[in-house]
């Protein structure tokens, strides 16, 4: 089963709280909204030790 990930930027965000999965018999796909950076990197480290193998990241990423 392939376990992705799609992660997006958006002000006083929390990844604990603003987060959902959709499941289907091939795919889960987790969705979790954060509000910086720095957040972002130890949201990833931990979608990938949740066994995560592909985050798709929000177009407002930007270039930072």
């Amino acid at each position: 089963m392939l376990k992705a990930a799609f992660m997006f930027l958006a002000p006083k965000a929390n990844p604990q709280i603003h987060n959902s999965v959709i499941k289907t018999d091939e795919v889960e796909l987790f969705t979790v909204d954060v509000s910086n950076y720095e957040i972002s990197c130890k949201t990833t480290l931990e979608l990938i030790s949740g066994g995560i193998t592909a985050i798709e990241l929000c177009g407002g990423f930007g270039y930072d």
